[in-house]
C-alpha cells in the first residue's frame, strides 16, 4: 500500500493525516526555524531581579556556526559508525549513551540541590507551606482572599505534596528537591524510550542523548518544589504507553496512560492542554483508522482526573468545613494577556488578584469587569488596527 494512500487501516495515511501532517509540520518548522535564526544572534535571559523582564544580549554569531559545524561533525562520524559497527555494538553503544546522559543529569541535579539551600518563593512556599498547615489541622488558606480560595487549581499538587510529606515529614522542601531530581533523569530515559517506541536510528538517539546531556534547565528545575518537572515526567510516560497502546491493546496500559495524565494534571493542572491534544490525536485515529483505543483511554483519562479533582476538592471541604469556589475566572487571565505592561505585552502584572482584592473577592463581580473590559479592549482593536498588530 502506497504510504500516502487515502486508504483507511495500517500503513497507510487518509485524506485527514494528508491535510493535517504538512501544516502541524510546517508550522513547527517555522517556529524552529524563527527560534534558531534568532538564538544565532541574541541570548535572552531574565536579570537576577524582582523584574520578569526578558533582556536580548548580542550572541556571538562566529561561535555558534562553529559548534553547529562540530555538530554536523559529530552526525557524521555517528552514521559512519552505525555504517561500520556490527548491529550488537550499536545497542551495546546506544545503552552505553542513554546510561551516562541519566546518570549525567542525575549528578548535575544533587550537585545543584545540595550546593545551596535555595529556600522557595512564591507558589513553591504556598504549595509546602498550605500542605504542612493543612497537617496541622490550620486550614487558613481557605479563608477570603487566601491563596486556596484565589486558586483552587492548585489543591491537586498540595495533596500529593500533602501524601508526600507524611512519608518523609512536614515542610521537608528539600525531600521534594530529591525527587525532582529523579525526575529529571526520568524525563531524559522517557524521551530514549520514546524514541525507540517511534523507531528512530542510531544516529537519532545518540544525538538525543548528548543534547539532553547539555539540557541543563532540568537541573536547573530540580530545585524549583513545584510540579512542572513532576508534570512533565509524567506526561512523557503518558505519551510512552500511548504508543504502547498503538502495538497492544491491554487494559492495564490503559489504565497506565490514564493514570500518568491525572498524575501529570494533579501536579500542575495546565497539563489538562495535554488532554486537548490528546483528544484531537484520538478522534483523527477513530476517523482515519477507525480504531477507538485512543479515544476510549482519553475519556477514561479525562474522567479520571475531574473525579479525583472533586474528591479532593470534597474532602478538603470536609476537613476544613469551608466551601471551595472556583477561584479567579478564567476571563480575568484572558483580559490580563490584552494588557500593554512595561516588560512585555500579554506579561504577567497581577492584574487578576488586584481586581479580584478591590472588589472584596466577589469572583462574578470579578467575571463580569473582566468581560467589560475585555469588550473595551477589542473595541480599541477594531478601532485600532495598526495598533492591534503592533500589540500581538
Amino acid at each position: 500500500m502506497p504510504r500516502w494512500s487515502s486508504t483507511p487501516g495500517k500503513g497507510g495515511l487518509n485524506k485527514i493525516r494528508l491535510i493535517t501532517y504538512p501544516i502541524m509540520a510546517g508550522i513547527g518548522g517555522l517556529i524552529f526555524l524563527f527560534l534558531t535564526y534568532h538564538s544565532f544572534f541574541y541570548t535572552q535571559y531574565i536579570p537576577i531581579s524582582w523584574e520578569e523582564k526578558a533582556v536580548n544580549v548580542k550572541d556571538r554569531p562566529f561561535m555558534n556556526l562553529l559548534t553547529l559545524l562540530i555538530f554536523a561533525a559529530v552526525a557524521v562520524l555517528l552514521i559512519l559508525i552505525r555504517e561500520k559497527c556490527p548491529k550488537e555494538w550499536l545497542g551495546k553503544i546506544e545503552a552505553l549513551a542513554i546510561a551516562v546522559a541519566v546518570l549525567w543529569i542525575l549528578a548535575l541535579g544533587f550537585w545543584w540541590i545540595t550546593s545551596l539551600d535555595r529556600v522557595p518563593e512564591g507558589d513553591q512556599a504556598f504549595i509546602y507551606g498550605g500542605a504542612s498547615y493543612f497537617m496541622e489541622g490550620n486550614y487558613s488558606f481557605f479563608g477570603r482572599g487566601c491563596y486556596c480560595q484565589i486558586y483552587p487549581q492548585q489543591l491537586g499538587q498540595i495533596a500529593v505534596v500533602e501524601l508526600y510529606f507524611h512519608l518523609v515529614g512536614k515542610l521537608n522542601y528539600f525531600a521534594i528537591e530529591v525527587i525532582c531530581t529523579f525526575f529529571a533523569a526520568g524525563i531524559v530515559l522517557l524521551g530514549y524510550l520514546i524514541l525507540q517506541k517511534l523507531k528512530a536510528g542510531f544516529v537519532t538517539k545518540i544525538l538525543y542523548c548528548f543534547l539532553m546531556m547539555g539540557c541543563f534547565p532540568l537541573v536547573g528545575y530540580t530545585s524549583w518544589v513545584y510540579g512542572d518537572l513532576p508534570s512533565t515526567f509524567f506526561l512523557f510516560l503518558a505519551f510512552f504507553f500511548l504508543l504502547c497502546l498503538q502495538e497492544n491493546v491491554k487494559w492495564y496500559i490503559v489504565a497506565c496512560a490514564a493514570g500518568s495524565i491525572v498524575m501529570a494534571c494533579l501536579v500542575r493542572k495546565n497539563s489538562m492542554i495535554c488532554l486537548v491534544a490528546f483528544f484531537i490525536l484520538a478522534f483523527i485515529d477513530v476517523i482515519s483508522k477507525k480504531r477507538w483505543r485512543m479515544l476510549i483511554t482519553a475519556i477514561v483519562s479525562l474522567t479520571a482526573t475531574i473525579l479525583c479533582y472533586q474528591m479532593i476538592y470534597a474532602v478538603y471541604e470536609a476537613r476544613s468545613g469551608q466551601e471551595i469556589g472556583g477561584g479567579l475566572p478564567v476571563n480575568s487571565w484572558i483580559a490580563m494577556g490584552m494588557q500593554e505592561n512595561w516588560n512585555g505585552n500579554g506579561w504577567y502584572n497581577n492584574y487578576p488578584k488586584e481586581l479580584a482584592g478591590s472588589l472584596d473577592w466577589d469572583f462574578k463581580a470579578v467575571e463580569d469587569a473582566s468581560s467589560e473590559y475585555l469588550k473595551e479592549r477589542m473595541g480599541e482593536f477594531k478601532g485600532n488596527p495598526g495598533q492591534a498588530r503592533l500589540f500581538f
